[in-house]
């Protein structure tokens, strides 16, 4: 599930970066610029919103909602391990 959710993440990313939808209403900007070299990656207010959202805090919001869960349950395991343990034990003295 999370290595799903990180795939799609990236898979987003990039499809967003080769698209060049990330660059709408910035051409003029980008006309002006001199690039030799290197060029800077840049986005649009709209498009660095979503891509944070949607390729970091919705795939660490779900590992996090995982790891809670997969807590929660080991919790409720060692509790009626302690249970059991503590019958065991109460039965041993009672013979």
């Amino acid at each position: 599930m999370v290595g799903t959710c990180w795939t799609l993440a990236a898979a987003y990313a990039y499809g967003l970066a080769y698209s060049r939808v990330n660059v709408a209403g910035l051409e003029e900007y980008l006309e002006s610029i001199y690039c030799v070299g290197s060029c800077i990656f840049l986005f649009n207010s709209l498009w660095t919103v979503l891509g944070s959202i949607i390729t970091f805090f919705f795939p660490c919001t779900v590992m996090v909602c995982l790891y809670a869960k997969i807590f929660l349950v080991a919790k409720q395991h060692i509790r009626k391990i302690e249970n059991m343990s503590h019958c065991v034990n109460s039965n041993d003295r009672g013979r």
